[in-house]
């Protein structure tokens, strides 16, 4: 699971402390593929890339381990790239249980979700780490986790951490 790769984005790319685009993706390749392998399900939730040229985006793309890729569209995601035939599944929003958790995964975050006043989570990218963490919600994004992927179960401990952590 993860957010916010924009690949091609020179300007995000030098502030996130690369030299070039090629650096960029060179380590999310690097990363990804250290974490995930080729049977697993991602989640990819958002702004793949604000290009919409498929030839320069399939290829970093095919460099990457899974499965499935699954697309929560962000709001840089473009029609050419979602049409790549990469993803085996594109939503605006979608639900999923696992651990006994009903997950509801976007590319923004919301003040409330379906059965948020139940315990459910939001996972969401869109705000690069600047918008808060809860024991309800958390941004997956890459610019959170040193360009690496989460694992479901790393973003469950995560926001359940929050839920126990002592008060000062």
């Amino acid at each position: 699971m993860t957010a916010d790769p924009h690949l091609y984005h020179h300007r995000l790319a030098v502030k996130r402390g690369y030299q070039s685009i090629d650096d960029m993706h060179c380590d999310i390749v690097t990363k990804w593929n250290g974490k995930i392998s080729k049977r697993d399900t991602v989640y990819m939730l958002g702004d793949v890339t604000m290009l919409n040229k498929p030839d320069m985006i399939e290829p970093v793309l095919k460099k990457l381990n899974f499965k499935e890729l699954i697309l929560i569209r962000g709001n840089h995601d473009r029609k050419k790239i979602i049409e790549l035939g990469v993803f085996s599944g594109v939503y605006d929003y979608k639900e999923i249980n696992y651990g006994g958790n009903l997950i509801v995964l976007s590319h923004y975050p919301f003040a409330t979700w379906n059965k948020s006043h139940r315990g459910s989570l939001n996972i969401h990218g869109h705000s690069h780490g600047k918008y808060r963490m809860s024991s309800q919600q958390m941004d997956a994004g890459m610019d959170t986790n040193d360009m690496y992927p989460y694992h479901i179960t790393e973003c469950i401990a995560k926001m359940k951490s929050l839920a126990t952590a002592p008060t000062i």
